[in-house]
Parts: C-alpha cells; structure tokens; sequence
C-alpha cells in the first residue's frame, strides 16, 4: 500500500541531491573523518552533511513522526530508532558515496544511495549516479527494477542476460589484481584456464560501481576486504539480490603451491551465503565475489578444472 509513496519519497531525495551535485564540485570543503584500517583517510565534505539533511528531512517528514520508522546516517552518527512494536523498519542513506572521488575531482564514481530495511531485510533500494544522472531502484509492491535517466526522463526495466557465458564477460575489481587472492587472480590471469575473459579495476562509489553488474556491463564483481556499512551495503545487498545475483565468501589460504597441489589440497573456496544488511559498520573478513545466479553451473565447472571448491 505504501509502495508508491516510499518510492516517491526515495526518488525526490535522490534526484534534489543529484541536481545540487555540480554547485559543490569545485567549492565543497574537505576534512578528515577518521583513518581506516588500511591506512587511508575516510573524507567528508560540506556537500556531504548538507545532503544528508536533504533525506533526513523528507524521510523524517513522510516516515520517522508519520509512521515511526527508524534511519541510520553516515554523517554525524544519525541512529533514529524504529519505534514500531515487534518490527525493526529503517532507512539508511549515504548521501554522497565516493567522497574521495569528489575530492580527486574526478567526472566519475561518485554517487548517493538510500535503501529501506523491514526486519532484516531490504525491501527498497536506490543507487544514483550523480554524474551520468541515473537511478537504479526498486520499491515494495512492484516486482520491476529500474533504470531511470534524469536528463531524458526515460526509464527502462533492468533486465539480466542469463545466456551469456562468463568467459565472454568482463570481472570488475576494487583492487589491483595482485592484491587479490589466488582464487581471484585465478578467474582472469590463468594461462587459458581463466573463468572470465579480462578484469577492469574502478575506484569511489561502491553502488556506482555495482551498477556496472546491474546493466550488464560487467558479469562478476569482487568486493575487497574492509568495513561493511549500514548505508554502504544495504542499497548493494537489496538491488544485487532483487537481480538475481549470488554472493560468494572468497576462502584461500596465504601461500598455495605446487607441494599442495600435488596432494590433492584445494587453491581455495567460494561459499555462497545469504547477505544480510548490517545495522552497525563490521569488519569483513573475507573478499566477496558477486555474479549471477544462472552462472551457477559455469561456476561449478570452471572450479572442479581449477581444484577450486564451490559451495553453492
């Protein structure tokens, strides 16, 4: 019943953050949030804070007092608490993801995304690209996923192709190839045995990123290890899931040779598992491979050539 109006809710939000994107590119101002594991600084911007008050002010409005739904922001550690008996129902947004490609200038890889989560579960989700303009989305009571272009006003179903075989498709990666495991490096660089045919490498927005798996233009995606986030992964679990999409743990072990192949011991694992969105920001400890769920078999067979474990 709600379905339309949570969906108009995270489509104005998005699209009022979007069309104010060009007025902070050469004017926001930068500081450092605090120093990630592996050494980085995690930035914020102005535009970061003032785009959050954009969806925390309309979703406050519409859902918060109306309704008691709860929302987790990335800025200023916003928590509002769910207040509906027995159900645990809240957004979370991350107003300007890729803040780092912000600050680097760059015409690419940032985005903003917001998503609703109902007892464990997202339930709507939202990805836009703030420099191609674009919104990938889905909302309650409709079983299609969108791609919607601003500029054009056009929208269009996302639609995976089911038929095309890995070894015809592109691996995007977030990291550099020999940053990555066995496992991984064995999909695209192993001499003729590779799963996919390349592997291109991007940087910023984690859900303009994934977009590029949505649309098809790539056909696995590995996310690296590091700190999964309420606002970050949630938007990621709910449109990947609503595609058809599988994830998979990435198990290998440090060092693997030829001692070990010979006695029979596996390169690694894939494990596929059920993502759940987290409400707190946890460590993950393992790198997360992420293709569609009509590879399955593609998947089994390259592993059983490759001694690579997969559970499906």
């Amino acid at each position: 019943m709600f379905g339309p109006l949570i969906g108009r809710t995270m489509k104005d939000c998005a699209e009022r953050v979007i069309a104010s994107f060009p007025k902070y590119q050469d004017s926001n101002e930068f500081e450092i949030k605090r120093i990630r594991d592996n050494g980085s600084p995690d930035w914020v911007g102005k535009a970061d804070k003032r785009a959050q008050q954009v969806y925390e002010k309309l979703i406050r409005e519409d859902w918060v007092h109306t309704f008691g739904f709860g929302m987790i922001g990335e800025e200023d550690d916003l928590r509002i608490p769910c207040v509906i008996p027995g159900h645990d129902v809240y957004f979370t947004c991350d107003p300007y993801d890729g803040t780092g490609a912000m600050k680097r200038g760059q015409s690419h890889g940032v985005g903003t995304m917001v998503a609703l989560v109902c007892d464990g579960k997202v339930v709507a989700a939202l990805v836009g690209d703030t420099n191609s303009q674009e919104l990938y989305y889905f909302r309650p009571g409709s079983d299609k996923t969108h791609r919607i272009k601003l500029r054009s006003q056009t929208s269009n179903e996302l639609v995976i192709d089911d038929q095309l075989p890995l070894a015809e498709q592109v691996l995007l990666l977030r990291s550099m190839p020999f940053e990555l495991s066995r496992v991984i490096q064995a999909m695209v660089v192993d001499q003729g045995k590779e799963l996919f045919k390349k592997a291109v490498a991007t940087n910023g927005s984690i859900g303009v990123s994934m977009a590029q798996l949505w649309k098809g233009e790539v056909g696995g995606a590995v996310m690296a290890l590091g700190n999964s986030t309420p606002w970050d992964t949630s938007p990621v679990i709910g449109l990947s899931l609503r595609l058809g999409f599988d994830f998979y743990y990435v198990q290998s072990p440090t060092k693997y040779s030829f001692h070990h192949a010979q006695q029979g011991e596996p390169m690694g694992r894939l494990v596929r598992y059920s993502p759940v969105p987290p409400k707190e920001t946890v460590n993950e400890p393992h790198e997360i491979f992420v293709v569609h769920s009509s590879r399955r078999e593609e998947l089994v067979a390259w592993g059983e050539r490759r001694n690579i474990r997969v559970t499906i």
